[in-house]
C-alpha cells in the first residue's frame, strides 16, 4: 500500500491533511460566493464538489485553479 501511495507522493500524511484544511476553508468562501451570485449554496457546494473531485482523480497542477471558490460557480 505504501507503495502505491509512493507512486502520487512523497508525504501522504501532509497531502492528506492539506486537502481536509482546504475542503474545510472552501466551505464558508463557496456559501458567500453563491450569496453574492445569488444561487442556492448547495448547488455551490455540489459543484466545488465535482471540480475537486475530478481534478483529484485526472490529475492537475498546484496552481491550476488558484482558490477555492472559483471552481464552484
Amino acid at each position: 500500500m505504501r507503495k502505491i501511495f509512493n507512486n502520487f507522493t512523497k508525504n501522504p500524511k501532509d497531502d492528506i491533511l492539506s486537502g481536509i484544511t482546504v475542503s474545510l476553508a472552501m466551505i464558508p468562501e463557496v456559501v458567500a460566493f453563491a450569496f453574492v451570485i445569488g444561487i442556492d449554496p448547495l448547488v455551490a457546494l455540489s459543484g466545488a464538489f465535482m471540480i475537486g473531485l475530478i481534478t483529484a482523480l485526472f490529475g492537475g497542477r498546484p496552481g491550476l485553479i488558484s482558490a477555492t471558490a472559483p471552481a464552484a460557480p
